[in-house]
């Protein structure tokens, strides 16, 4: 599995200003542009397998009583969704 699963990439287009001009971007004249290129972020993510953390919930919510974090109302609303 790769190391990094995420990378957020500091990208885009602004534009431009020109000094000594009216300096309003509402001008329909020629647009100047910025391309921006920056950095790249890499969050640290911990792995946790997906379907563990799941059995692992559904056994403290039989054993404790815990509230299931999906219940009947998230239920409704999934298949609501579903049938639309």
């Amino acid at each position: 599995m790769a190391e990094n699963k995420i990378a957020i990439f500091d990208k885009g287009i602004d534009r431009m200003a020109v000094l000594g001009q009216n300096m309003d971007f509402d001008s329909p004249h020629f647009q100047t542009f910025n391309h921006r290129s920056g950095d790249v972020l890499l969050p640290k993510i911990d792995f946790r397998e997906p379907l563990k953390v799941e059995v692992d919930h559904f056994i403290d919510c039989v054993e404790t009583g815990t509230k299931c974090i999906t219940g009947t109302d998230h239920d409704k609303k999934v298949v609501e969704i579903l049938a639309s």
